[in-house]
């Protein structure tokens, strides 16, 4: 059983820190990257449209605080994902004219796991739901392009719908929970590249970054993944992704990382 439950108290100041470190790195490293629907494109003119379904095996860890219910800290990996996991849904779409393309991705967690109060007799364990809503739509500019390689630089928006709630079961004192449901749109720049290994096979990666505490104080991400050309408008994806929110606002704080492998197919039109 995935269940790991921590008393009140945070102390996850120097890891923000250093994962803001590592985002700031990655992002100038130049993680160059690929979102699960990217497509090799060429130079073509008219429209080029691809999408992508995709499963990934997220697994969620960090702390949670609302109103009235505490601290709580969520950790669900993602070799135990399918106890924690109640429903998911997923999918990229990308549209592409020469150099200038649009991704639009979209992403929907719901995730539950238990957790017991061994040196508390008010309450005797609980659980924690924490439904997750992620929808992006970046723009992107080819500032590289050649037979083997590409390169995209942009930016957009980045939405999320975050509902959570914890409830304790019936100890000496009655049975209560408390939940919280925000919602904001952050900022992101973002990059992605892509390199052919043969005809069939090409890696791929992405990075962005954004929030700057206009939604949440920060958010990053990083993807890389094997591409596997089964046909020409068919490419097999498998990969890791990871995405960090760290968000702070009246009395709701969320420092949650997403992490886990990916599996997809993006099929071009």
């Amino acid at each position: 059983m995935l269940q790991r439950m921590s008393a009140d108290g945070i102390g996850s100041g120097s890891r923000r820190r250093g994962k803001a470190g590592l985002a700031a790195a990655c992002l100038m490293a130049g993680l160059a990257a690929a979102t699960p629907a990217t497509a090799q494109t060429s130079a073509a003119e008219g429209w080029q449209f691809s999408i992508t379904p995709y499963l990934w095996f997220a697994g969620v860890s960090g702390d949670v605080v609302l109103p009235r219910g505490g601290t709580r800290d969520f950790s669900a990996d993602f070799s135990d994902i399918f106890d924690s996991l109640k429903f998911a849904a997923m999918a990229t779409a990308e549209a592409r004219r020469g150099r200038f393309g649009i991704v639009a991705d979209f992403m929907y967690l719901d995730n539950e796991q238990g957790f017991n109060s061994p040196r508390s007799i008010a309450v005797r364990g609980g659980d924690v739901r924490l439904t997750t809503t992620e929808a992006s739509l970046i723009g992107l500019y080819r500032v590289v392009q050649d037979d083997r390689y590409w390169i995209d630089v942009g930016g957009g928006m980045r939405a999320w719908w975050i509902d959570t709630t914890i409830s304790a079961n019936q100890g000496l004192l009655a049975g209560r929970s408390a939940g919280s449901s925000p919602n904001w749109v952050d900022p992101i720049i973002a990059t992605r590249a892509q390199v052919r290994l043969s005809e069939s096979f090409s890696l791929a990666g992405y990075a962005d970054i954004g929030g700057f505490d206009t939604g949440s104080q920060l958010t990053w991400q990083a993807i890389g993944s094997l591409d596997w050309a089964i046909r020409p408008n068919i490419v097999a994806r498998a990969g890791w992704r990871y995405i960090y929110i760290d968000y702070k606002r009246e009395d709701v704080e969320l420092d949650l990382g997403m992490s886990g492998p990916f599996l997809g197919v993006t099929f071009r039109f």
